[in-house]
């Protein structure tokens, strides 16, 4: 059909400079078989198109497919992942968790151990300090008191007798009561300091692990919500894919047939066309 276009085309153009009417009726003629040719050729055309557009959507699925193909594994990579994150986090915060139950535990055992002391001592200085205050000065047990006189020696000169002399065997003395108080009433001053700074230091460690405890939440949320989007664009993706093979199954066999009918009628039709511009000028000559 495309020769036969081809020929007329070029016969048109020699029949054209002619003016009789044996001319002009064969120019009648060459353009209603021209025209019947090209409506045929339209059709044609158009069914050429259609197969080739088969064959490119056919390209284009296949495409589609190994894109998509990619894609699943992707987000079956990002799932795995997330999983293993999510996993490593959970593991991590447990061990924090038990590091914070055995340092709490260790915690009140020593507070209590603080306390059990202060107490101690609390009652200690209250007993002594009763004790001396009531026994602040003791009396030692009697004044001894000692006549001597001057024994009578024979033959011996008169002296004057001797004064009375008085020893005193005691008097008051003063115990040490209050510095055993002072030094009991220190050793409670550092009891207290030091549950002071263990209950400071266990304030830092509950804050410490609150503030953890947080991260790790809003952490594991990410983790899950990541984990969550991966798994619906995996659904989505396959389902993408299984929407491709499908329709790729269901035009296969359409483009087989396109394929071999483009094969049949390509050659021709290239080589007409790019030879079609030669044969005219040559029809002019």
């Amino acid at each position: 059909m495309d020769r036969r276009i081809l020929q007329l085309e070029m016969e048109r153009v020699s029949v054209g400079n002619d003016s009789d009417s044996l001319s002009m009726q064969r120019l009648e003629g060459i353009d209603r078989e021209l025209a019947t040719l090209k409506a045929d050729q339209a059709i044609r055309t158009a069914e050429w198109r259609k197969n080739r557009e088969a064959v490119d959507y056919l390209q284009a699925l296949k495409q589609k497919i190994e894109d998509t193909q990619g894609e699943i594994a992707d987000k079956q990579q990002g799932i795995k992942d997330t999983m293993e994150s999510i996993q490593t986090a959970d593991t991590e915060f447990n061990e924090l968790k038990d590091e914070r139950a055995k340092a709490k535990q260790e915690f009140e055992t020593e507070h209590a151990d603080y306390v059990d002391a202060i107490q101690a001592l609390n009652q200690a200085i209250d007993i002594l300090a009763d004790f001396y205050r009531d026994s602040a000065l003791i009396q030692q047990p009697a004044l001894s008191l000692i006549q001597i006189k001057q024994p009578v020696v024979p033959d011996a000169a008169a002296r004057a007798d001797m004064p009375d002399m008085q020893t005193l065997s005691g008097g008051y003395v003063k115990k040490g009561g209050g510095a055993v108080v002072q030094i009991l009433k220190t050793t409670r001053q550092d009891f207290q300091t030091g549950q002071h700074n263990l209950e400071l230091e266990e304030a830092q460690q509950v804050k410490d692990f609150e503030a953890a405890k947080d991260a790790y939440t809003k952490s594991r949320a990410d983790l899950v919500d990541a984990g969550n989007r991966f798994q619906a664009e995996l659904q989505g993706a396959q389902l993408s894919l299984a929407q491709a093979e499908t329709d790729l199954a269901d035009n296969k066999d359409k483009v087989q047939a396109a394929t071999t009918y483009l094969g049949q009628v390509g050659g021709s039709c290239n080589v007409l066309i790019q030879n079609f511009e030669s044969h005219i000028g040559r029809a002019h000559v």
